[in-house]
């Protein structure tokens, strides 16, 4: 049995494989990334660094949106949840952390993006002024 508003897997929000690069501050330093999956509460990334459980990172995140289209870079912070060693690098699950209303509403956009709930070019789809970019904005 679930409690209210959790799915079977004991999730609270479905998650989407994704792979994207991404920039992570580990401490003092920033290392390339890549995400292996991503919810709207969490994302799970692939390090070359390791990062200790209660840790809180940030993480810059440009959103695939096709072939050659992405967005500019969505600014995150999140605390690691886990970290284990994979190979020779690390895989770290995180919570996202101190969303604002902004940064929810184009991470929630990205995922109906994802869930094709929404394409670029629909009336839906980010607008020239967002932090979004189709790459068709100069065009007449």
């Amino acid at each position: 049995m679930t409690g209210l508003g959790q799915r079977p897997d004991g999730r609270q929000h479905p998650r989407f494989l994704v792979t994207l690069a991404a920039q992570v501050q580990l401490g003092n330093r920033t290392v390339a990334a890549q995400t292996k999956d991503m919810s709207r509460s969490g994302i799970c990334l692939v390090c070359p660094g390791q990062a200790a459980a209660g840790s809180t990172i940030r993480l810059s995140l440009a959103l695939s949106l096709g072939a050659n289209a992405f967005s500019e870079n969505l600014e995150l912070t999140a605390r690691v949840i886990w970290c284990t060693p994979l190979a020779e690098r690390f895989q770290l699950g995180a919570v996202f952390t101190n969303l604002d209303a902004e940064k929810r509403g184009f991470l929630e956009m990205y995922l109906r993006f994802l869930q094709q709930e929404i394409t670029v070019g629909e009336k839906e789809a980010p607008v020239s002024d967002s932090p979004f970019d189709t790459g068709d904005e100069d065009e007449p």
